[in-house]
């Protein structure tokens, strides 16, 4: 990830957020302006990495689809970037950059909503869901009026402004557009519905719908719904009308239950069938909430970790089969896949890299390495021969000890490698440019 201080394209970097499967999201600064943003950077997991601030492929085989989804961030990009709606993060630039492509969007001061109802530590009045309800209803609209779906609705993708505790909606990293016939499938589990556990169902208005619907039973029950892969056979959801009956107007809980309708068909199609069905004419009193309820502190972006989960049949609405499905097992190729985001457990081990993983690095990546060691080769040997007085071929020798140690310990830090394949890595890479070194310019410094 880029370093503290980093300055490109008029930014400097001042923190790293979070990361997902699609990115990093970066806290900068925007020099002229002397403004906080937030730049997410498309670094897709698995797939890219970065090398010396510069983002690629980990193989040739990669480069393809690593193109076909950079193309599609920034194509996504320019899309949200029509969006004006003060409940949707705006987005301020999309360019393109160290060998991939940064969204610049506004950076939003507040407390996730997951944050914000564990601080609560009660539900939320009907009054006060109603300040969620409206603006976030409204802003999903903005979203599909542009042929966008948001496809990750959850409380940790919905911000509550310090400033006056109004919703803003963020964190697109699953945005596709509308007229897409085929997806990547990534989900949160309990907010996903379950046409996104088959990245070839159709998908619309309505599996927004349902996070969203999702989102507001987490704010009305304190807990999520359950899974709706698990809903599959036997559907033991217990209905928001059934839990909250007398906290809530039963249209608002009804609303809440018509949205998380396992199959789609049963789902309001569109945001306005849905904003029809339950709000048409509410009389509510729009309630405030006071800062003595909530401390609001900064924006918290957490890192989702994710855990690959391969379906072989998503069962229909008329269809009574067993869903089979296989954990933790790894995918040959970025498609089809399945995300399956846990907010329970981190995994912090980190990948293994071995020696069939290095057949398939890029020779391009290898040419980068190993030109940057040659570099580093000859600065240290001429400091080391002439500020030291050693012999040439002394200081040859300990620039290269000096150039495979610090660059091992540069692959174990960034590249989150083993110990085996950081050792293998830096090898090859720094012995390759000791013998360009000694072809070039041997005959003269030794």
């Amino acid at each position: 990830m880029l370093p503290k201080d980093y300055q490109f394209e008029g930014y400097r970097i001042l923190d790293v957020l979070g990361a997902g499967g699609f990115g990093i999201t970066y806290l900068a600064v925007d020099i002229a302006l002397d403004e906080k943003v937030a730049i997410k950077e498309f670094m897709p997991s698995g797939i890219a990495s970065h090398v010396n601030n510069t983002v690629m492929p980990v193989s040739t085989s990669k480069r393809e689809v690593y193109d076909k989804y950079l193309s599609l961030f920034i194509n996504e990009s320019r899309n949200l970037a029509r969006i004006r709606h003060q409940n949707v993060v705006r987005i301020r630039r999309c360019f393109k950059s160290n060998g991939t492509a940064y969204i610049v969007m506004d950076f939003e001061e507040g407390s996730d909503l997951q944050t914000y109802l564990q601080a609560l530590n009660r539900q939320l009045t009907e009054a006060e869901l109603q300040c969620l309800i409206k603006p976030l209803l409204g802003a999903l609209q903005a979203i599909h009026s542009v042929g966008i779906l948001h496809r990750d609705l959850k409380p940790q993708n919905i911000v509550i402004r310090s400033s006056d505790r109004s919703p803003v909606l963020l964190d697109f990293g699953a945005a596709r557009q509308l007229e897409a016939t085929h997806f990547t499938a990534i989900l949160t589990s309990g907010y996903a519905p379950i046409e996104q556990y088959d990245e070839d169902t159709r998908q619309g208005q309505w599996t927004d719908i349902y996070g969203l619907a999702a989102v507001f039973y987490r704010a009305v029950t304190g807990t999520k719904p359950q899974a709706a892969l698990n809903r599959t056979g036997t559907d033991r959801l217990i209905r928001a009308i059934d839990q909250c009956r007398g906290k809530y107007s039963e249209k608002l809980l009804q609303g809440i239950d018509l949205g998380l309708a396992l199959f789609p068909e049963d789902r309001p199609q569109t945001i306005a069938e849905w904003r029809g069905a339950w709000l048409d004419e509410p009389t509510l009193e729009v309630a405030s909430f006071t800062p003595s309820e909530v401390i609001i502190g900064p924006t918290i972006f957490v890192k989702q970790p994710a855990e690959q989960v391969i379906t072989e049949h998503v069962p229909t609405k008329n269809s009574s089969s067993q869903v089979k499905q296989s954990e933790n097992i790894p995918a040959t190729e970025p498609q089809p896949q399945i995300i399956h985001m846990r907010d329970e457990e981190v995994d912090e081990t980190p990948p293994q890299f071995g020696i069939y993983e290095f057949t398939q690095i890029s020779p391009l990546l290898i040419s980068m390495m190993s030109f940057f060691a040659l570099i580093e080769i000859a600065i240290f040997g001429i400091i080391i021969k002439k500020v030291l007085h050693g012999s040439g071929v002394s200081a040859f020798f300990l620039a290269i000890l000096i150039t495979f140690g610090f660059n091992l310990v540069y692959s174990i830090q960034t590249r989150e490698s083993n110990i085996f394949s950081a050792v293998v890595w830096t090898a090859v890479t720094t012995i390759g440019a000791g013998l360009i070194f000694t072809l070039i310019f041997g005959r003269v410094f030794l």
